[in-house]
């Protein structure tokens, strides 16, 4: 058990957890600890932040659970002096016993999700982890979700299949937690900004207003965008480095060129005998990649102006997910009695023809007209997709690109760029060298490849 001992009752932003065993003398520290802590926070105040202290060993552990709306260098500065103070209670107090299979999980906090039961780094017993919050997401009578409708009639294969996805659903809770992004995300805004230059009318206009009000833990629902432009212009690299600046799991991809049927997005109606869920349930509800799932994930779906319409429309489920009213009441067809809360998810389409796109989905979205890199942009991407490349290998690539090599590789669309920079990466390493040559990457071009289109043709 814990004492809780909350130092900040006018505004609650401060929450002191202190465990009931610690000795009188760690829990003067913890006290000082949090009173030194509130001097270091000073006006600018976050959300919410937790202090845990509890017994490990011949220390004092001290957990710090902060929101992300604090600045990077008062979150560092109290790692160090919790860092301090755990040095310091191994002199206050020379033997405490403690039991470590009893020490309690830190406790659900109000409107905060339970965060797990963190490792005590290598260096002492200094914890830092953000705060989330948990939203419900599903909602279902719980009749049905035991007999999957047997009751009411519906055919027994489906009554059995139903029953055993509510059974997995049940035992994953309704909740799922809204990620807010990182305390950097200033940082990562900007390095969005130099690697997609084409996109920067997107990026200040949508995402960083959007990203700023989540940072202060709001609820902010980021409008749906439809991007359109020709093939190559990074399109999907902007959208991954959307869902690293949102710290969220890596987008969600549907491709509509292939699909007949609304089934990719809004699963498939329990009148078949193969029916299965959508994967915008089941990323929501188990997550994908091998990701947790969150409420506030990125789903990308990608060319929605090829769609087939000969016999069902592909697109009948995205209208219900781009209205933020019909989204909190998203239903997949192949589990028709759970109600989804979906609009919190954000969503991103795109096409290379605008007017091949139905009106009423263009019309439910903030469309943008993004052109190809040009000129001093094509480079700056060339060389943060290099950048990239080498961040992901440490230090074992040196971050120098030839010239020569840069001057090539601006006249490629930026989805080859990519994996010619990584054989070129790979050909250095393979050849026992720390940087890349032109003849790396005149190895990894291999076949004739196809030219960036600078033409843009644009209709109005």
């Amino acid at each position: 058990m814990t004492a809780q001992l909350n130092l900040s009752p006018d505004k609650g932003w401060l929450c002191l957890r202190v465990e009931e065993k610690l000795p009188d003398a760690w829990r003067a520290l913890a006290d000082e600890f949090s009173q030194i802590a509130r001097i270091v926070v000073g006006i600018n105040t976050p959300r919410r932040m937790v202090i845990r202290c509890k017994a490990e060993g011949d220390r004092l552990s001290i957990g710090l659970a902060i929101s992300n709306d604090i600045a990077d260098a008062v979150r560092i500065a109290l790692r160090g002096l919790a860092g301090r103070f755990t040095e310091l209670s191994r002199y206050s107090r020379a033997e405490v016993s403690a039991n470590a299979a009893e020490q309690d999980h830190f406790e659900q906090i109000v409107a905060m999700s339970e965060p797990p039961d963190p490792q005590p780094s290598t260096g002492g017993a200094v914890i830092d982890f953000d705060l989330c919050e948990m939203v419900k997401i599903f909602d279902w009578d719980p009749l049905v979700g035991t007999t999957g409708g047997a009751d009411r009639g519906r055919h027994d294969e489906s009554a059995i299949r139903i029953a055993k996805a509510m059974r997995k659903l049940r035992a994953t809770s309704c909740n799922r937690p809204r990620r807010q992004p990182p305390g950097n995300w200033q940082l990562l805004i900007a390095q969005l900004e130099t690697g997609a230059p084409n996109f920067l009318s997107v990026i200040r206009s949508v995402i960083y207003p959007h990203v700023a009000l989540s940072a202060r833990g709001l609820a902010h629902r980021m409008p749906p965008l439809l991007l359109v432009g020709p093939p190559g212009i990074g399109k999907t690299r902007f959208a991954k480095g959307i869902s690293e600046l949102l710290a969220v799991p890596p987008p969600l991809f549907i491709s509509i060129v292939n699909e007949t049927n609304g089934s990719a997005i809004g699963g498939s109606s329990t009148f078949w005998g193969n029916s299965s869920p959508g994967r915008v349930f089941e990323s929501l509800a188990w997550g994908h990649q091998g990701r947790e799932a969150v409420a506030n994930g990125l789903i990308v779906i990608d060319e929605i102006d090829k769609v087939s319409t000969r016999h069902f429309d592909p697109l009948g489920a995205l209208y219900n997910l781009l209205e933020v009213d019909t989204a909190r009441a998203f239903v997949d067809q192949s589990l028709p009695d759970v109600v989804i809360d979906a609009s919190h998810v954000r969503i991103i389409c795109t096409a290379n023809e605008l007017d091949l796109i139905p009106a009423p989905i263009r019309n439910r979205m903030l469309v943008f007209e993004v052109e190809a890199p040009s000129g001093d942009q094509a480079e700056i991407v060339v060389r943060s997709i290099f950048a990239a490349v080498v961040a992901r290998l440490g230090s074992l690539v040196s971050p120098t690109l030839p010239k020569s090599v840069v001057d090539e590789a601006r006249q490629i669309e930026p989805r080859q760029v990519q994996l010619l920079l990584e054989g070129a990466v790979a050909g250095a390493l393979t050849a026992g060298r720390d940087s890349v040559l032109v003849a790396d990457w005149h190895a990894a071009k291999g076949a004739p490849l196809v030219k960036r289109r600078v033409e843009m043709g644009f209709r109005v």
